[in-house]
């Protein structure tokens, strides 16, 4: 299963001292060509985000609006000085250029060393230059989709990849016949990569082969040897003949490699730290979902969605950053509720006893560690059936009882899991019923994904999903139900993928019904 990564974008948009020479895109402009560049990184699995109020800073600078690639020694340091205090997005600056009377066309960007072997036409010039340039020219960034490819072309610099043609810029005719010359067909090799074809670049085309770029022969000869560059690939230079534009798998390996490598990494840690999984089922009732609050902001925000008639359906707490976080799904009802958290253990099965007498049915239990205490906290609603709660055993254990408990007509509807020690631990919140259940704990995602797809075709529905990292592998565990509605499962998301992910089933008609939340930051 890849994994797809957000990256935040920040803007810089310049001008002059004296506010000279300014910024004429707009950013609902740069947003619309980030569009383009989304759905051509999503190839890659990485995605982009930008506010166009949160994410764009403006910036008087005559150093930096003069930024040039080559226009004096090191002419990078200012701008990696700058990109340092912005750890954790990706720089763009919107500059003029060199020119004082014309603003530069070229827009560039450059790989970072991550050890891959360099092209021997295009040496790295440094070993990070963490930013990329841009024009801050509207006449020279129209937001079409041909703009947007260019800068998803910059994109796929920054993140490791050299163009399909030797060098940095356009191959001169002559260069080519040189190369072709004395190498053969790896003379036009650009990036090394044995899964995009050796390109001429456009010069040599358009010169020796057809004016039309895009629609001339694919294929000709150089010097005898036949060349068939891949016009709409990112990293060559055709971009008159985007849509669509296509990355080879070894580029977009090349690009995972670099965003995972220290120079790169910083940009994906928040949304690496911090993934979503949740379980859609169909529904057209009202709904409602909390993320990531403290505790002050998450029950007033609760007793806000009671008086709207929205009641807590799921729960999820757990610690980012040394903070505890709340979790909530909120579905229309009219029942009473109660929540209850933090409790020992003896305090909760006291509170769990005490709401029963009162008609108040456990549907959700969380479990975490807090110092030497285990903490308890669970969400509780109307209800006068029977209920069972069984707290801490091993597999073994926990399964035996969820058997027994079968055979006396009480369902598992929410299942927990922890580590104490050596031993996984396990906690079941059993509720009456009579339909068919079944119970799948412990499996890889492939394992699971198929479990869950094989158990839909019998009318078994996923009502419950856990998950926990395993040493390297992360392991799921899924309760299921008796249903003949449909479902979705989005697995392994970042908040930006998951909250689309929870608009678009909306529309679909589904609502969630179970959250979890987990990650290298979480604990």
């Amino acid at each position: 299963m890849a994994v797809t990564y957000t990256i935040r974008i920040h803007a810089i948009p310049l001008s002059d001292d004296d506010g000279a020479r300014s910024c004429s895109v707009t950013p609902q402009v740069f947003a619309s060509a980030l569009e383009t560049v989304n759905d051509i990184f999503e190839q890659a699995n990485l995605r982009f985000t930008f506010d166009p109020v949160k994410d764009w800073h403006p910036r008087k600078s005559t150093s930096l609006n003069r930024l040039s690639n080559g226009d004096k020694s090191e002419w990078w340091k200012e701008a990696n000085e700058v990109a340092a205090g912005i750890r954790g997005q990706l720089t763009v600056f919107l500059r003029w250029g060199a020119d004082p009377d014309k603003s530069d066309n070229n827009w560039f960007a450059y790989p970072p060393d991550t050890g891959q072997k360099q092209p021997p036409l295009a040496k790295l010039l440094h070993e990070n230059i963490d930013f990329v340039v841009i024009t801050n020219q509207s006449s020279k960034f129209p937001g079409t989709a041909v703009t947007g490819a260019v800068l998803a072309h910059e994109f796929g610099h920054y993140f490791g990849l050299f163009h399909t043609h030797p060098g940095w810029g356009t191959t001169r005719v002559e260069k080519v016949i040189e190369l072709v010359k004395e190498q053969g067909a790896a003379g036009l090799d650009g990036d090394l990569l044995s899964d995009t074809a050796p390109d001429c670049c456009v010069a040599y085309y358009t010169a020796n082969v057809s004016s039309d770029l895009c629609g001339g022969p694919a294929s000709f000869k150089i010097e005898g040897i036949t060349f068939k560059p891949d016009r709409l690939n990112l990293m060559s230079y055709y971009s008159r003949c985007h849509p669509p534009v296509t990355l080879s798998p070894q580029q977009v390996q090349v690009i995972r490699t670099t965003v995972q490598h220290k120079t790169r990494k910083h940009l994906i840690e928040t949304s690496a730290g911090v993934r979503y999984a949740g379980v859609f089922s169909d529904s057209s009732e009202e709904q409602a979902l909390w993320v990531g609050d403290d505790w002050d902001g998450f029950e007033a925000k609760r007793k806000e969605l009671d008086k709207k008639n929205l009641r807590l359906a799921d729960f999820e707490t757990y610690v980012v950053d040394s903070k505890q976080r709340y979790t909530g799904v909120f579905e229309a009802g009219t029942d009473e509720q109660a929540l209850w958290v933090g409790d020992d253990w003896d305090g909760f099965e006291a509170k769990w006893k005490e709401l029963d007498k009162k008609n108040l049915r456990l549907i959700d239990l969380e479990t975490w560690l807090d110092g030497k205490t285990r903490r308890y906290a669970g969400v509780f609603r109307s209800g006068t059936d029977k209920q069972a709660l069984w707290v801490g055993d091993d597999w073994d254990g926990f399964e035996a009882k969820w058997k027994e408990l079968d055979k006396k007509d009480l369902r598992l509807i929410n299942l927990e899991t922890w580590l104490d020690g050596k031993t996984r631990r396990y906690a079941g919140v059993f509720r009456t019923g009579t339909d068919e259940q079944a119970l799948w704990v412990g499996d890889d995602w492939d394992g699971f994904e198929a479990k869950w797809k094989e158990l839909a075709k019998k009318n078994l529905r996923l009502i419950d999903l856990e998950t926990w990292l395993d040493g390297k592998t992360r392991r799921y565990a899924g309760v299921f139900r008796t249903g003949t509605y449909s479902q979705a499962l989005w697995v392994g998301d970042d908040w930006f993928g998951f909250e689309k992910q929870w608009q678009a089933q909306a529309k679909k008609g589904r609502r969630l019904v179970d959250i979890e939340v987990y990650g290298s930051k979480v604990t």
